[in-house]
């Protein structure tokens, strides 16, 4: 199982961001900006909390629609992935919250019987220091961020904790009646303003047309307005903006895609594998927590890092999911799998570099 696991893993981080759910395709209209008037909190504490009942909000067994084909702003063809559809069973729980630092990891439930594969992590951090930047050709540095009240990033991690891409933004709430949820609901908006650049070695360059230079992700969720604050239903729309290809000349350098998080029914949760992807995460959610603390002290300072993929043919991803498959259940120290975690990195997979590539100016944010 351990193998089959490691394999079907390696598939899907291909195919899948960091963001643990694929990328579906479809052109759609970007959920419109709360109108300011009507934020439902006026103090910092009370936006703050509601910021986060939004994002905490996402977790829990859902049936993610996946759109059949991308489409640019216009509604054309953008040459991404021509395949979809809906379906697929995605399992999102919080590994960690400390107050203004929450990460959801999200889980793959595929096949009979169930099959629970681990495609990636989001971290929400208010008003965070710094951030994690890409500046080309496999390096990142870190950056200091003055960052306001309100301000929330959101950053989004490959299966392996590697880094991935992300934004820095701000939730709006306000109330809906719309025929989704069919009556008076809370809709809590994040809306990114500056975008990250996106690491070249990724599924969006190998499967999804010409090279992805940035994502700016909108995250739209629907609440329950009861003291359970249970999420009927959630969006994540994603703006790619890509470069120029001699290759494809008429491809559109900016593609929008949507994927729909429907929550399953109780029924789905007894019978889809749900029950197995919780019970999975509770084995291997000590290892994982060690190695977030592995790539943080791997990734302290400002850099800059060189990161890769791959060292002597080997997938970083696979090194690690084998220590993962190895503590599952495990009483060993977590100190140990620490340790473990920083040596398979410090094996070559992320080395300080003297100088940084050539500067490279961001793509607009998309409109």
């Amino acid at each position: 199982m351990g193998r089959l696991r490691l394999a079907i893993g390696g598939l899907f981080l291909g195919a899948c961001l960091g963001s643990g759910g694929c990328v579906g395709g479809g052109a759609v209209t970007p959920t419109p900006t709360a109108d300011p008037g009507t934020i439902v909190s006026d103090t910092e504490a009370d936006r703050r909390e509601a910021d986060r009942a939004a994002i905490l909000a996402m977790a829990g067994a859902y049936t993610l629609d996946l759109p059949a084909a991308p489409a640019d702003a216009s509604g054309g063809d953008s040459g991404g992935n021509s395949g979809g559809g809906g379906g697929e069973r995605v399992w999102v729980g919080v590994a960690e919250d400390t107050g203004d630092r929450i990460v959801l990891v999200r889980l793959l439930v595929t096949g009979e019987p169930a099959l629970v594969v681990k495609t990636g992590r989001e971290d929400w951090v208010y008003r965070p220091e710094s951030v994690l930047r890409y500046v080309g050709d496999g390096v990142w540095r870190r950056e200091t961020l003055e960052a306001g009240d309100g301000v929330w990033t959101r950053t989004v991690y490959a299966a392996d904790g590697g880094p991935g891409y992300g934004a820095v933004g701000r939730w709006t709430h306000h109330t809906s009646d719309d025929a989704l949820t069919g009556g008076d609901t809370d809709v809590s908006v994040w809306a990114p303003t500056l975008p990250t650049r996106m690491p070249p070695a990724t599924a969006w360059n190998s499967s999804h047309g010409p090279p992805a230079q940035a994502v700016l992700d909108r995250v739209t969720v629907r609440l329950a307005r009861n003291p359970a604050r249970r999420a009927l239903h959630w969006r994540l729309e994603q703006a790619v903006t890509r470069l120029r290809s001699a290759r494809a000349p008429g491809v559109s350098p900016r593609t929008v895609w949507a994927s729909d998080y429907t929550p399953a029914t109780r029924v789905d949760e007894d019978q889809a594998g749900f029950e197995e992807a919780e019970a999975y995460w509770r084995r291997v959610a000590p290892f994982w927590a060690a190695a977030r603390a592995a790539w943080d002290d791997v990734l302290s300072g400002s850099g800059p890092w060189q990161v890769r993929e791959t060292i002597d043919g080997e997938p970083r991803w696979r090194r690690l999911f084998e220590l993962a498959d190895a503590a599952a259940g495990s009483t060993t120290d977590l100190e140990a799998w620490r340790e473990q975690v920083q040596a398979v990195l410090a094996d070559g997979m992320v080395e300080p570099v003297a100088s940084v590539p050539g500067p490279s100016p961001p793509p607009r944010p998309a409109p």
